[in-house]
């Protein structure tokens, strides 16, 4: 959890690839939030898309997610329900899943909640099933490493 740039993606992919050298045996995967609800979104569409049991199999299936950017766009409804389904499944069958967010709980004035954005339903079983780790004060890791190419 921290603002727009302070490493939380980088973060995460670093836990994948240091499970990968640890030579673990599972299966990983990466998901972007948005991503992932436009490819549901689609899924209603078109008889040609992948259907919603498709999309979700390998999200569910996996022993490591990491799912970045959650809350990056306010689902539906249905999305809503879809998205506690997969992590409700998630936590149920104790797989770890790592979560990235630019929300929190306590967000300054005129910016949204985590549970504004995804639902106070599915924010609820994250608090049951994670240990937050909030990045508050780090410089954006974008701009420190352009700049570091630079010099």
């Amino acid at each position: 959890m921290g603002p727009s740039g302070s490493g939380k993606t980088h973060l995460a992919v670093a836990a994948l690839l240091d499970v990968i050298d640890a030579s673990k045996s599972g299966r990983l995967l990466f998901s972007n939030f948005q991503d992932l609800i436009q490819e549901i979104q689609a899924s209603f569409d078109s008889d040609q898309a992948p259907s919603k049991s498709e999309i979700l199999r390998p999200l569910l299936e996996v022993d490591l997610l990491v799912l970045d950017e959650l809350g990056s766009q306010k689902p539906s409804m249905f999305v809503q329900d879809i998205l506690y389904y997969l992590i409700n499944s998630r936590y149920n069958a104790q797989r770890t899943t790592l979560f990235t967010t630019n929300y929190s709980d306590t967000p300054p004035p005129k910016d949204e909640s985590l549970a504004n954005r995804i639902s106070e339903r599915l924010r609820s079983r994250l608090y049951e099933m994670t240990e937050e780790i909030k990045l508050a004060g780090v410089p954006d890791f974008r701009t420190t490493f352009r700049e570091s190419q630079h010099h």
